[in-house]
């Protein structure tokens, strides 16, 4: 009975392992990692700039490159594959003459050269007005002081209503731009910006929310992520633990009461993107999920780019380059925030559950049916034992069961694994540990073990040795059961609770040094 019951729980173990529920779904990836790196992207770190839009009515993804000759490639955005490029007759001048790219709400093509002399020569903006369209310049921007800008810049907005802004961030500096329309994107008239908690660090990248009349984001290289209002003023930072200061590209999403930044993050076992939920405060950011990283070749510049489109149900898009390593296209799923509140009465009230001691845990597909991460607790010592978990997948399947942790022990649930599919949102469920709501009828008995016999053989020490109960109301296993003996006079004794009627099977086990020596002789009693 003990062996057969020990084999098949080691099999239902093995089959209940999965893998964790991912929260984004990969469409498409071209990648150092996946062996799939296009020939268009070079390792020289000449991609650093990346656009997804509507232009013509048509979807393209848009990659600024420098390989062999400037260029602004168009891409199938259904599948990562080149198209060709756009015209790029009269760009010129620079450091790079071009090198990131955007598209704006009513599907203009924006690019922009870099600068590292800005007082003297022009951060350029060209405008295309559609896929075959010359190239228009629509900014020379020069100061009165040598600035880095356009390693990164944005476009919001539409040219059609003279919403449309552009942002640029000078590196290593504390100064921002915005630049503002009247006539439908002809010329633009620039804002300067001075950040009140000093300078940024390299590749900074403005986040705007809306066109950043209420405020951006900000984040740059060497620098945490950080809110402002329209005028520079800090309002709040982003924990480093949350999004790490080797991180520069970002885009801010909003959907109905959902706020996300999709953070580009450079680097060894990077070259992905994190999405944190900003909902709730920059502050009080939670990431959502961090997507597989687009390989290993070096990113010492720390350049790459985000972008997104909004399916208008609940899920994006998110685009994410990841300099000399790839491009990949994912989709975010839809989520619930799910509360799971276990009633422990039952089963403290029969003994089985020690509240000062024992604890309780969440285990499934969400957590790769291990670990002891998802903890629950009873902050108002109801016996009511809660947990939140944030973004599980909605409309999938989720499995899992509530494990107590007792001496060492994991006492899982003996029903079969727990199944429901979330609704997005949020939800609430109320369960009792092993469905067990009963509290029956119930009698105390003492075991007494008599154990002269075996001392006289010198088949147990008392000194050393360890005397425990084992049966099918503790799984077969484990030691937190034991009997003691604490008058000396060689009898063990033990005194367990259980209900009336209950059909007992066990065995008494004398544990040495690691090893069990089982009541072999006779049958389970």
């Amino acid at each position: 009975m003990r062996r057969t019951f020990l084999t098949i729980l080691t099999l239902l173990l093995c089959i209940t392992l999965a893998q964790a529920q991912l929260r984004y779904t990969t469409i498409w990836e071209k990648s150092q990692a996946t062996g799939t790196l296009p020939t268009f992207i070079g390792t020289g770190h000449t991609e650093r700039g990346s656009a997804y839009g509507v232009v013509d009515g048509q979807e393209k993804f848009f990659l600024v490159s420098r390989l062999g000759f400037p260029k602004v490639l168009v891409l199938d955005p259904a599948t990562g594959d080149s198209l060709g490029y756009l015209d790029t007759t009269g760009v010129a001048g620079g450091t790079f003459a071009l090198n990131d790219v955007e598209v704006s709400a009513d599907g203009k093509i924006y690019a922009c050269n870099l600068t590292t002399t800005s007082q003297t020569t022009p951060f350029k903006i060209y405008r295309w007005d559609n896929l075959t369209s010359t190239p228009v310049v629509v900014l020379q921007f020069t100061t009165s002081t040598n600035y880095r800008l356009g390693d990164k810049f944005t476009v919001v907005g539409s040219t059609a209503d003279n919403s449309i802004t552009i942002w640029a961030a000078a590196a290593s500096i504390n100064k921002v731009f915005r630049f503002n329309t009247t006539d439908n994107g002809a010329t633009f008239t620039a804002t300067e910006i001075t950040l009140s908690d000093g300078n940024q660090g390299t590749v900074p990248t403005v986040a705007p929310k809306g066109t950043g009349a209420v405020g951006f984001y900000l984040n740059s290289a060497g620098r945490n992520v950080k809110e402002y209002d329209a005028t520079g003023n800090l309002l709040a930072t982003l924990p480093g633990e949350i999004v790490a200061t080797g991180s520069t590209a970002m885009d801010y999403i909003e959907y109905g009461s959902k706020k996300y930044l999709a953070v580009f993050n450079y680097g060894t076992g990077n070259e992905n993107i994190r999405l944190v939920d900003v909902a709730d405060g920059l502050a009080n950011g939670k990431l959502i999920f961090v997507t597989s990283s687009l390989g290993t070749n070096p990113n010492g510049n720390g350049t790459g780019d985000v972008d997104f489109k909004n399916n208008n149900n609940g899920t994006f898009d998110l685009f994410v380059l990841g300099t000399n390593n790839g491009i990949a296209r994912y989709r975010t799923k839809l989520y619930s925030n799910v509360t799971f509140n276990v009633n422990m009465k039952v089963k403290t009230a029969k003994g089985l559950f020690n509240p000062a001691e024992d604890s309780l845990v969440v285990r499934g597909t969400f957590n790769n049916w291990s670990g002891n991460a998802d903890l629950l607790t009873d902050p108002d010592g109801d016996t009511v034992y809660t947990i939140t978990k944030n973004y599980l997948p909605a409309g999938e399947t989720t499995e899992f069961k509530f494990v107590i942790l007792k001496d060492n022990q994991d006492i899982w649930e003996s029903i079969s694994n727990r199944s429901l599919v979330f609704p997005e949102g949020t939800a609430s469920y109320n369960f009792y540990f092993d469905n067990d709501s009963v509290i029956t009828a119930q009698a105390q008995v003492t075991f007494n073990v008599n154990m002269r016999v075996k001392i006289l053989k010198g088949d147990f020490v008392p000194s050393t040795d360890l005397l425990v109960m084992r049966g099918n109301f503790n799984g077969w296993s484990g030691n937190a059961d034991q009997l003691s003996d604490p008058d000396g006079d060689s009898v063990y004794s033990i005194t367990k609770t259980f209900n009336v009627g209950d059909n007992l099977e066990f065995k008494f086990v004398i544990h040495r040094s690691g090893t069990d020596f089982w009541e072999d002789a006779i049958p389970n009693r």
